[in-house]
């Protein structure tokens, strides 16, 4: 008797017994789901996002000089304004001063340079040594444009697959946390926490913040894309 008294004493006992509710952990499965996914989401897209802005605009400058069959300019005079941060030096701005047809010099500001590499480090203008003889596409105002090599490269769309990449991975994750947000209030419903009614509130709440947040993104790629 001692003995099964004992053994019996060594098993863990559950106190919940057969018919315990797992809602509780469900629901903290999916929530812990919807933050991961929700983390996930934001490392890529909080530079994914505006950086596909900039590049937008820019794909849309260089078709609209593509289809006006604009024909490059010769540079002139190519100057870089260098600034420096956290990370360095790097070019904030870069204009280039080329000859039209009629043989006027004008400014244009060019873009999508971020490999272009500093003359100097040291923040203020500087003249690019070898910028003259290099060619610029303008638009048809002459106030924008890219060095040829870069249009060039914008036209063949090589970077394409990686912001499309981007995109699928903030866009799967987001969808991912949308169902795991919609499964846990259908769990909550079930287990009369909300109602009906209040189970919309959290997958709409999501919705609105990554709604939100691509806004945000858009309009910080405009002072963050100035000379981009």
């Amino acid at each position: 008797m001692a003995g099964r008294r004992s053994e019996r004493a060594a098993r863990p006992v559950d106190l919940a017994g057969p018919g315990e509710d797992r809602s509780p952990r469900v629901e903290r499965v999916l929530r812990g789901v919807w933050t991961g996914a929700v983390m996930l989401s934001l490392v890529i897209g909080v530079l994914a996002v505006p950086i596909g802005f900039i590049e937008g605009r820019n794909s849309g400058t260089a078709a609209a000089i593509e289809s006006a069959g604009t024909t490059p300019r010769p540079v002139v005079l190519l100057r870089q304004r260098v600034e420096e941060d956290r990370y360095g030096y790097g070019v904030e701005e870069l204009l280039a001063d080329y000859r039209t047809d009629d043989g006027d010099v004008r400014t244009a500001q060019l873009h999508s340079y971020g490999q272009f590499r500093v003359v100097r480090e040291e923040e203020g203008w500087h003249l690019v040594p070898d910028g003259a003889g290099r060619e610029v596409y303008v638009t048809a105002d002459g106030r924008d444009g890219f060095l040829a090599e870069d249009y060039r490269e914008m036209r063949r769309g090589e970077d394409d697959v990686v912001y499309r990449v981007a995109y699928a991975w903030v866009g799967g994750w987001a969808v991912v946390g949308l169902v795991a947000l919609g499964a846990r209030s259908v769990v909550r419903v079930r287990r009369g926490v909300i109602t009906a009614r209040g189970a919309v509130l959290a997958p709409a709440l999501h919705c609105l913040g990554a709604v939100a947040l691509v806004a945000l993104g858009w309009a910080v790629s405009f002072p963050l894309g100035a000379g981009f």
